[in-house]
Protein backbone atom coordinates (compact mmCIF):
# COMPACT_ATOMS: atom_id res chain seq x y z
CA UNK A 1 0.00 0.00 0.00
CA UNK A 2 1.21 3.33 -1.13
CA UNK A 3 1.74 6.15 2.00
CA UNK A 4 0.17 9.50 1.82
CA UNK A 5 4.23 10.76 1.73
CA UNK A 6 5.20 7.97 -1.24
CA UNK A 7 2.17 9.74 -2.87
CA UNK A 8 3.43 13.28 -2.67
CA UNK A 9 6.70 12.00 -3.47
CA UNK A 10 5.25 10.42 -7.01
CA UNK A 11 3.65 13.63 -7.59
CA UNK A 12 6.75 15.75 -7.20
CA UNK A 13 8.33 13.46 -9.58
CA UNK A 14 5.93 12.45 -12.18
CA UNK A 15 2.72 14.85 -11.68
CA UNK A 16 0.00 13.81 -10.20
CA UNK A 17 -1.39 10.44 -9.56
CA UNK A 18 -4.98 9.18 -9.11
CA UNK A 19 -5.25 5.28 -8.24
CA UNK A 20 -7.45 3.39 -6.08
CA UNK A 21 -4.79 3.50 -3.13
CA UNK A 22 -4.27 7.35 -3.25
CA UNK A 23 -6.17 8.63 -0.43
CA UNK A 24 -8.87 11.46 -1.17
CA UNK A 25 -9.76 14.31 0.97
CA UNK A 26 -13.26 15.44 1.69
CA UNK A 27 -11.89 18.90 -0.18
CA UNK A 28 -11.64 17.00 -3.47
CA UNK A 29 -14.88 15.32 -3.75
CA UNK A 30 -17.67 16.96 -5.98
CA UNK A 31 -19.49 19.14 -3.46
CA UNK A 32 -23.24 18.02 -4.07
CA UNK A 33 -22.70 14.46 -5.58
CA UNK A 34 -25.51 13.17 -4.19
CA UNK A 35 -27.91 15.70 -4.25
CA UNK A 36 -29.59 14.45 -7.59
CA UNK A 37 -29.88 10.94 -5.55
CA UNK A 38 -31.68 12.34 -2.67
CA UNK A 39 -34.02 14.95 -4.65
CA UNK A 40 -35.18 11.48 -6.95
CA UNK A 41 -35.85 9.81 -3.93
CA UNK A 42 -37.98 12.23 -2.15
CA UNK A 43 -39.94 12.87 -5.10
CA UNK A 44 -39.89 8.48 -5.40
CA UNK A 45 -41.31 8.95 -1.96
CA UNK A 46 -43.89 12.02 -2.65
CA UNK A 47 -45.54 10.03 -5.14
CA UNK A 48 -45.85 6.65 -4.02
CA UNK A 49 -46.92 7.75 -0.77
CA UNK A 50 -49.92 9.31 -2.04
CA UNK A 51 -50.76 6.64 -4.63
CA UNK A 52 -50.72 4.39 -1.14
CA UNK A 53 -52.90 6.70 0.73
CA UNK A 54 -55.47 6.66 -2.58
CA UNK A 55 -55.29 9.95 -3.76
CA UNK A 56 -54.54 10.75 -7.60
CA UNK A 57 -51.16 11.74 -8.69
CA UNK A 58 -51.18 13.79 -12.51
CA UNK A 59 -47.81 14.17 -13.89
CA UNK A 60 -47.60 17.43 -17.14
CA UNK A 61 -45.61 18.03 -19.18
CA UNK A 62 -45.83 20.78 -21.86
CA UNK A 63 -47.81 18.92 -24.20
CA UNK A 64 -50.14 16.51 -22.05
CA UNK A 65 -50.69 15.36 -18.41
CA UNK A 66 -51.62 12.10 -16.97
CA UNK A 67 -53.00 10.59 -14.14
CA UNK A 68 -52.22 7.84 -11.90
CA UNK A 69 -54.10 6.21 -9.26
CA UNK A 70 -52.74 3.27 -6.70
CA UNK A 71 -53.22 0.53 -9.04
CA UNK A 72 -50.25 2.48 -11.18
CA UNK A 73 -47.77 2.28 -7.88
CA UNK A 74 -45.50 -0.47 -10.09
CA UNK A 75 -45.11 1.43 -12.81
CA UNK A 76 -42.69 4.48 -11.04
CA UNK A 77 -39.42 3.69 -10.56
CA UNK A 78 -35.86 5.33 -8.84
CA UNK A 79 -32.24 5.56 -9.40
CA UNK A 80 -29.51 7.65 -8.73
CA UNK A 81 -29.79 9.37 -12.07
CA UNK A 82 -33.87 10.16 -12.24
CA UNK A 83 -37.09 9.08 -11.21
CA UNK A 84 -39.38 7.24 -13.64
CA UNK A 85 -42.66 5.79 -14.88
CA UNK A 86 -42.83 3.37 -17.23
CA UNK A 87 -44.03 3.43 -20.41
CA UNK A 88 -44.48 0.52 -22.48
CA UNK A 89 -40.84 -1.11 -22.81
CA UNK A 90 -39.18 2.00 -21.86
CA UNK A 91 -38.53 4.39 -18.91
CA UNK A 92 -39.73 8.09 -19.19
CA UNK A 93 -37.95 10.64 -16.59
CA UNK A 94 -40.41 12.85 -14.84
CA UNK A 95 -37.86 14.58 -12.49
CA UNK A 96 -38.78 18.11 -14.36
CA UNK A 97 -42.60 16.96 -14.35
CA UNK A 98 -45.40 19.43 -13.20
CA UNK A 99 -46.91 17.32 -10.51
CA UNK A 100 -50.22 17.45 -9.08
CA UNK A 101 -51.91 15.51 -5.98
CA UNK A 102 -55.21 15.13 -5.36
CA UNK A 103 -57.92 13.40 -3.53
Amino acid sequence: MITTTEASALAETHGPTRTARTPIANSQMRAYRFERWARNRALFAKITGALRAGKRVTLGTYTRATTYDARHLELFSVDRYGCYVRAGKRRDDITGCAIVISG
